[in-house]
């Protein structure tokens, strides 16, 4: 009987063990971090007592129940329309027909 396959197995196994408890650890620390965020989002709403905070343009809104993923999908729309924006107005125009041309000279 060949030894080396139950040594990969072995090693394998330990490995998966090794990554499972980190992946653990930093799932617990985003958690951790998540929760901080949302407490200071809380205090930064209740504090500036509008309901919503604003920094740099950029709106956060503030609900009871605190969802980073709306504020993310919010966020990264912003950004888009403010890249396009600025795309547009930088080196391009957008024609009737919806198309984007170049500006003469660019």
């Amino acid at each position: 009987m060949r030894v080396w396959p139950v040594h990969e197995a072995g090693i394998t196994s330990l490995l998966f063990y090794i990554v499972g408890g980190l992946v653990w650890l930093l799932v617990a620390d985003l958690r951790r971090k998540e929760s901080r965020l949302a407490s200071n989002l809380l205090e930064l709403a209740v504090g500036s007592g509008n309901g919503s905070t604003h920094s740099g343009g950029l709106s956060i809104p503030f609900v009871d129940s605190f969802d980073l993923t709306g504020v993310l999908e919010k966020t990264e729309k912003e950004l888009i329309l403010r890249t396009l924006t600025s795309t547009r107005s930088a080196g391009g125009s957008r024609a009737e027909d919806g198309a984007v041309t170049q500006r003469p000279g660019l």
